[in-house]
């Protein structure tokens, strides 16, 4: 056989690091905290868009919000659906939110709803 095998090759791994609940709990209320005291925290009482992108894109740039996350209360809610195609906007349900995605970008906007959820988990 011609060429064999490559010795002490690549092998795919993963760089996860497990992190403790109480810091990851901790570094939510830190964000939390950072970003309602320079006013990029917003709550709104529902979303009611209809899963188009153009009014999305329309009420973040209405409101001069040019980086923003957007946490809903349900996976399935279509404000993630209209949410897919921005570049500077990403929509999660409260169950996936994440500290990076928080930090990432500059504005969150959570609905009434889900804010509760947060607090609970927060608490």
């Amino acid at each position: 056989m011609p060429g064999g095998g490559t010795a002490h090759g690549p092998v795919p791994r993963s760089f996860e690091q497990k992190i403790n609940k109480k810091l990851y709990v901790k570094a939510l209320k830190s964000v939390l905290v950072d970003k309602y005291h320079s006013n990029a925290l917003f709550v709104v009482k529902d979303f009611s868009f209809n899963g188009k992108t153009k009014d999305v894109n329309n009420f973040l740039k209405g409101q001069k919000l040019d980086s923003s996350l957007i946490v809903c209360s349900s996976p399935d809610n279509l404000t993630i659906r209209a949410c897919r195609n921005l570049p500077n906007a990403k929509a999660v349900p409260v169950s996936g939110l994440s500290v990076y995605d928080m930090v990432k970008f500059t504005h969150l906007i959570i609905d009434e709803e889900s804010m509760n959820a947060l607090m609970k988990r927060v608490g």
